[in-house]
């Protein structure tokens, strides 16, 4: 839905910006007739044309793009917190299980900035 309204309102002025692409044949850009098959298989329409195909593309570049990055932004954070649980967990095992020589030995406000 809003990619229709964004599509929708940016219409005229796609039409410009397509109209500022010079023309050409997708033929002159490839160097072997492998380029020449695939470029005859698929047609792309022009952006004079059709526009909004091409911001279509856009948008759906875009998505997927800002999914990705989302996406791996929550597994980090997923992967931060279930580290620092591990480490508080190893290292309060670790001052709770100390022998009482270290707990005389060191000052108490040592052993609460390790925690």
């Amino acid at each position: 839905m809003i990619t229709y309204l964004i599509c929708s309102t940016l219409t005229p002025n796609v039409k410009e910006w397509g109209g500022a692409y010079e023309t050409y044949n997708a033929t002159t850009i490839s160097n072997g007739a492998l380029t020449d098959y695939w470029l005859d298989l698929v047609t792309l329409p022009d952006a004079r044309d059709q526009p909004l195909f091409y911001v279509k593309i856009y948008a759906v570049i875009g998505s997927f793009t800002a999914i990705l990055s989302v996406g791996s932004t929550v597994v980090q954070c997923i992967v931060a917190l279930g580290a620092s649980r591990s480490l508080f967990s190893r290292l309060l095992r670790t001052v709770v299980h100390a022998t009482m020589h270290w707990h005389d030995i060191t000052p108490s406000g040592k052993g609460l900035s390790h925690l």
